[in-house]
């Protein structure tokens, strides 16, 4: 009929134990899975004036539709994928790990993504242009994102969740 305590606790035994915890990683490895819609932008044109960014491109990025598809493995993995009327990028952050690759424009760069105050998500990015930071928190139901450039310009994205994660 039911299962003998014995075999319960053997059962037990036999599950996988959790993953280590990765310094500064929130309590709840999924609080950034599921997918976000950018609702509204602060100062996105002038932070992407400070990146010599293109008139032309900043009109173009400040009526764009963007979602972040979100998911992560484990604690030390976060896929993100930016859906935007141009297509998709799709990039995996190794919590902790440095990358180098190629920014959109084929200059060489070199990301690190870490955990910031325990809960918040910090990506680093060096490249030609300089440091560029990028700060992705939860903050009540939302996400937020806290894009820092080179000169020190400050623009938020603030993303609602439409779908998945907890």
């Amino acid at each position: 009929v039911g299962a003998t305590m014995p075999s319960l606790a053997r059962r037990a035994l036999r599950r996988k134990a959790p993953a280590p915890a990765v310094a500064g990683a929130p309590s709840d490895p999924n609080s950034f899975a599921g997918t976000w819609k950018l609702a509204r932008s602060e100062n996105m044109d002038a932070y992407l004036k400070s990146l010599n960014v293109s008139a032309a491109h900043r009109r173009l990025a400040a009526g764009a539709s963007v979602t972040h598809e979100i998911e992560q493995t484990g604690r030390d993995c976060v896929d993100v994928c930016v859906v935007t009327r141009l297509g998709k990028s799709r990039e995996q952050q190794k919590v902790g790990a440095t990358r180098t690759g190629k920014d959109q424009y084929k200059r060489p760069i070199t990301k690190r993504t870490t955990w910031e105050s325990g809960n918040k998500l910090k990506t680093t990015t060096e490249s030609e242009v300089g440091t560029v930071t990028d700060v992705r928190e939860r903050v009540g139901d939302g996400m937020v994102i806290t894009l820092t450039s080179p000169d020190n310009v400050v623009a938020r994205r603030y993303f609602e969740r439409v779908g998945g994660g907890p």
